[in-house]
């Protein structure tokens, strides 16, 4: 028997050939994604193959016939034809529920729709067998035709008005795509009933062009989904990552506000308690030097009020340097100036653009600790002699530099201890970040960028 190759050969050639590239893409995008919309779609296509290909004459002739040398009994071909279809519409609906986030925004209405799906498919499958069993071929076809069909039209019909109150661009495309679908497989449907009325020689065609039209459609909507399922991914990963950076935030807030209370205490402690009593001991060797003059002229004496003194001044720099009260009184660059006198083994330069005031006490105090935190280090380990500081500020940003012509290090063998860890924390938590540019020989330069706002939570990372 010659088969010719015509108009309608074309179309179904197309129509599975596109059906096999949707089916291969989707169940791959289902693997990536996790969204079941690709995989009911998968499904879908690959069921519709089957069903399109016994439909074509020359498939059950050579498959069947040549092949593998069988005779299909012409009951069991029937209801497989209209069972197959079953399979595939159910597997289409399912994908529609996913497809247009009808199951996400009507959970409880999707989920008594995929309980019918399911019911009827289970009931389908009973029926084509008994029904094929039993040689009749007019059960199935009136179960097709007068239930199953209609409950498909009803569930489009009462779909429609949830999937325009869904959120997205796809419902439009996805309902108009949909609708020539169902128009398409109406009008095919209809002509094969009247076949001996209208005498059309393939009424299948109806249906073919409606899957392709509505394939065209699927093939913009699987663009926008997937593009949708990024965007939702990756404004989900942003939303965890902001989540844990402000936890993170928080707990290195609480422990800086822990650690400056603890040095409020301490520093009370310090100047009220310790600082008294110091100065009460002066005031008493005082008044005993005072009533015998010759005490005065005994060495041990005279050392004795040198270390008292010596003492006194030393609680109070202490109480002082943990309670920086020139910050409050003064600002970020008057305290920073205290810090480079106080330190006369180093030859310290401060240049400042900022203004005092210009940024917040909370960010005052934790850049105070940092340079106070750089200063330990350059003292412990750089062997340096020449210190440069500056404060600019380069768009909304503060830019504090810290240079010296020390030893520098390697920062590959360099060991974070509790300061530096202490450094970056304090970094962190003002929303900026520190940068080392050191080797061996060649000093040391860190960076420090910072916003110039109030709430350090909410920091831009451009820099670095």
């Amino acid at each position: 028997m010659q088969y010719e190759f015509g108009f309608y050969e074309l179309v179904w050639s197309s129509c599975i050939a596109i059906l096999l590239f949707f089916s291969i893409v989707c169940y791959s995008l289902y693997h990536f994604v996790k969204q079941k919309s690709f995989k009911y779609y998968s499904f879908y296509c690959l069921f519709l193959m089957i069903y399109l290909s016994i439909k074509q004459q020359y498939i059950l002739d050579h498959l069947w016939g040549k092949w593998f040398n069988l005779d299909y009994p012409e009951a069991i071909l029937v209801n497989f034809n209209w069972y197959i279809q079953v399979v595939f519409y159910t597997f289409y609906s399912l994908f529609g529920l996913y497809f247009t986030d009808v199951d996400l925004v009507f959970p409880s209405f999707s989920k008594r729709i995929k309980k019918y799906l399911y019911g009827q498919l289970i009931f389908a499958t009973l029926l084509f067998v008994v029904t094929s069993l039993m040689g009749n071929r007019q059960i199935f076809v009136y179960f097709f035709l007068f239930w199953f069909v209609p409950f498909l039209l009803i569930q489009f019909v009462v779909a429609i008005p949830k999937i325009a109150k869904t959120k997205g661009h796809l419902k439009r495309g996805f309902v108009l795509g949909l609708s020539i679908y169902i128009a398409g497989a109406l009008v095919a449907l209809y002509f094969s009933l009247n076949y001996d009325r209208f005498q059309i020689e393939s009424p299948l065609i109806f249906f073919l062009i409606g899957v392709l039209i509505e394939c065209i459609f699927f093939g913009l909507g699987i663009a926008f989904k997937y593009k949708d399922i990024y965007e939702d991914r990756a404004q989900k990963n942003k939303e965890l990552a902001t989540l844990a950076f402000n936890q993170e935030i928080n707990v290195l807030r609480g422990m800086m506000e822990g650690e400056q209370r603890e040095r409020k205490r301490v520093s009370t402690e310090l100047h009220d308690n310790l600082g008294n009593l110091l100065a009460t001991a002066l005031l008493q060797f005082d008044s005993v030097a005072r009533s015998n003059q010759y005490v005065e002229e005994h060495e041990n004496y005279r050392k004795g009020m040198k270390l008292l003194d010596t003492a006194a001044d030393e609680v109070r720099t202490i109480a002082h340097n943990m309670i920086p009260k020139t910050i409050y009184e003064h600002g970020i660059n008057h305290a920073i100036e205290e810090i480079a006198e106080n330190i006369t083994s180093l030859d310290v330069k401060f240049s400042s653009e900022l203004h005092d005031y210009s940024i917040s006490e909370k960010q005052s105090v934790l850049i105070y600790r940092i340079v106070q935190e750089i200063f330990n280090n350059i003292i412990k380990h750089a062997n340096a002699k020449n210190v440069q500081i500056r404060l600019i500020t380069v768009n909304d940003f503060l830019h504090l530099t810290i240079e010296d012509d020390g030893i520098g290090f390697s920062e590959d063998t360099v060991e974070k201890g509790l300061g530096l860890r202490n450094l970056y924390s304090r970094a962190k938590l003002l929303g900026g970040k520190v940068q080392f540019n050191s080797k061996p020989g060649k000093g040391t330069k860190v960076l420090l960028v910072v916003p110039m706002e109030t709430n350090l939570a909410e920091a831009d990372n451009q820099y670095f």
